[in-house]
């Protein structure tokens, strides 16, 4: 599968009360990755990549000032795992 096409998409369901069946008034579901194209272009959204590239960059702060791991390999990886996340959306710009 081509890497522009290794996207998710996401749902998000609301529920009226609290349910046994799901541990969340909020469940969500993602599918397995798809590929986007528009007029035989990939699909481009840079308002929306702005938006989540500003959003990840608050959790990378957040995750420097944390000192709650267990180890400094567990934060490296979680910010690498974050700086991964902010390349997708910088190519969706």
């Amino acid at each position: 599968m081509p890497e522009r096409c290794r996207k998710k998409l996401a749902a998000r369901l609301g529920a009226r009360r609290p349910s046994t069946r799901f541990l969340d008034v909020y469940p969500y579901v993602t599918t397995s990755p798809i590929c986007l194209t528009v007029a035989g272009s990939p699909a481009k959204a840079p308002e929306d990549a702005a938006y989540f590239i500003a959003w990840i960059g608050r959790l990378e702060e957040a995750v420097k000032v944390n000192q709650d791991w267990n180890t400094e390999t567990e934060k490296t990886k979680v910010l690498k795992m974050l700086d991964d996340a902010q390349e997708i959306y910088r190519k969706l710009q």
